[in-house]
């Protein structure tokens, strides 16, 4: 284990990679991590306009501003977070929203949303890149 850390010789010796560690290899590059971002957001804004829908497919009277709610969130998810700053920002947002907390609890509608961990991996890789 000498010269490695700790994340490395569990992924390289049990094949897995620790809950923290970014999603992407070391060394990424910016552009491959903005890529990344663009991906897991467009997901996630997928996810939250399909929960909308299904809320206002059942005429909840709560459903105009359950959809607003959601859309704000998508609008808290900036297309190129590129900057320490814009990504602390996101992160902070992110591991804070009381919203995101009742869009991923159990709904259900026959489906899960998971926004939050791939947005939070995504940012990661952009945190590498700008490290490297």
């Amino acid at each position: 284990m000498s010269g490695e850390s700790k994340d490395q010789w569990i992924e390289r010796e049990l094949g897995l990679r620790p809950a923290a560690s970014s999603a992407a290899a070391p060394g990424i590059d910016l552009n491959t991590a903005l890529e990344h971002w663009q991906q897991a957001r467009a997901d996630a804004i997928a996810q939250l306009a399909r929960l909308a829908d299904v809320i206002a497919a059942r005429k909840y009277p709560e459903s105009d501003e359950a959809r607003a709610l959601l859309d704000s969130v998508a609008k808290n998810l900036p297309e190129r977070p590129a900057t320490q700053q814009s990504i602390d920002d996101v992160q902070g947002f992110l591991l804070s929203d009381d919203i995101l907390d009742d869009a991923e609890a159990p709904n259900g509608f026959g489906f899960a949303v998971d926004v939050r961990s791939p947005l939070m991996l995504a940012l990661g890789d952009l945190k590498d890149a700008l490290r490297s």
